[in-house]
C-alpha cells in the first residue's frame, strides 16, 4: 500500500519538477532565446517574456499557446492538494503562507482565489478544500485568458 502511495506521489510531483526545471533553464538561456520570444514565453512563462511574445504574435495564437502553457501544471497542483487532503495531511499545520491559504480557504474562497489569481498554491489549496474540479477548471481557464488578453493589450499599448 505504501508503494502505491509513493508511486502516485511521484506521478504528481515529477511533472511539476520537469516543468520547473525547463522553466529555470529557459530563464537562464533567455539572452539567447530572446530572438524567439514566443518560444521563450512557452518555455518560461514569466510576465516579461509573455509581454515580449505578445508584441509579435497574433492574438488567437498567443491566447491558445499562452493558456495551454500557463494551465499545464494546474491539474497537478490541484490533484496533489486533493491527495494530501485524502491522506489527512490537511490538518497538519503547514509553514507560512500555505498554512494561511489552507486555513482560510473554503470551497467558495478557493474558487474566488482561482478567479482572481490562478496560480499553483491556490489550486493546491482548492484541492485540499475538495473544490469541485470542473467549475474550478473553467474558472482557471477563463481567468488565465482574461490575464493574457490584458497582457496583450498592455503590451500593444507600450
Amino acid at each position: 500500500m505504501r508503494h502505491l502511495a509513493a508511486r502516485e506521489h511521484r506521478r504528481l510531483t515529477l511533472p511539476l519538477a520537469a516543468i520547473s526545471i525547463v522553466s529555470t533553464l529557459a530563464t537562464a538561456a533567455s539572452p539567447w532565446l530572446a530572438r524567439w520570444p514566443l518560444v521563450l514565453a512557452m518555455l518560461s512563462p514569466r510576465v516579461p517574456f509573455l509581454a515580449l511574445a505578445a508584441v509579435g504574435t497574433p492574438l488567437p495564437v498567443f491566447l491558445v499557446l499562452g493558456t495551454a502553457r500557463l494551465c499545464i501544471a494546474d491539474p497537478f497542483h490541484y490533484l496533489l492538494g486533493r491527495r494530501l487532503a485524502k491522506a489527512g495531511l490537511a490538518r497538519v499545520r503547514a509553514p507560512g503562507r500555505l498554512a494561511r491559504h489552507i486555513e482560510r480557504c473554503s470551497t467558495p474562497g478557493s474558487f474566488l482565489a482561482i478567479v482572481l489569481r490562478p496560480i499553483g498554491r491556490h489550486l493546491f489549496a482548492a484541492g485540499m478544500t475538495r473544490a469541485r474540479p470542473v467549475p474550478l477548471a473553467l474558472a482557471d481557464i477563463a481567468s488565465t485568458i482574461a490575464f493574457l488578453v490584458a497582457l496583450y493589450a498592455g503590451a500593444g499599448i507600450v
